[in-house]
């Protein structure tokens, strides 16, 4: 099975770019072809991305952070209360869900070069079972990390 990353550029343990040709890395299988050019659709509040169905906040610190367990299902509750961007279906994503929007290819934040989303938190965020790491982990003054909801529903 393959993956579909976006991955353009193979290299060695070093990080240095090397060819593709005999890698057997992700860019070797141009599994990016499969990536829609047009990914993510901006529709003022939200992105849908195409790839996926999904619908997201653009906003990926819409809670402020930082919450806990119960705030972060308190302020989906909320959101749905009010029918945050006109929808009454918003979750927490599961873990799966949550890293169709990890990039292979960059890093800080982990996300697809010219994605839509603003406020990206560079630490952990909430998924439905729990903690996730989608990109850099920052740590607070304290130590510990800083949690968050990042909110989609499925078209």
């Amino acid at each position: 099975m393959l993956l579909y990353t976006d991955q353009t550029h193979c290299y060695d343990e070093s990080g240095s770019e090397i060819p593709c040709t005999g890698s057997g890395q992700d860019a070797e299988f141009k599994t990016d072809d499969r990536i829609p050019a047009e990914r993510f659709q901006l529709m003022t509040d939200v992105v849908l991305d195409s790839l996926t169905g999904f619908t997201w906040c653009r906003n990926a610190n819409l809670a402020e952070f930082p919450l806990d367990w119960n705030a972060a299902h308190d302020f989906i509750n909320e959101m749905n209360g009010v029918r945050a961007f006109g929808r009454s279906d918003w979750r927490l994503p599961s873990r799966g869900e949550l890293f169709t929007l990890i990039s292979h290819e960059v890093f800080n934040p982990a996300l697809p070069k010219d994605h839509p989303f603003e406020n990206v938190f560079p630490g952990y965020y909430w998924i439905i079972t729990g903690p996730a790491r989608p990109a850099i982990a920052c740590p607070t003054r304290h130590g510990t990390f800083t949690w968050a909801a990042v909110v989609f529903t499925e078209e």
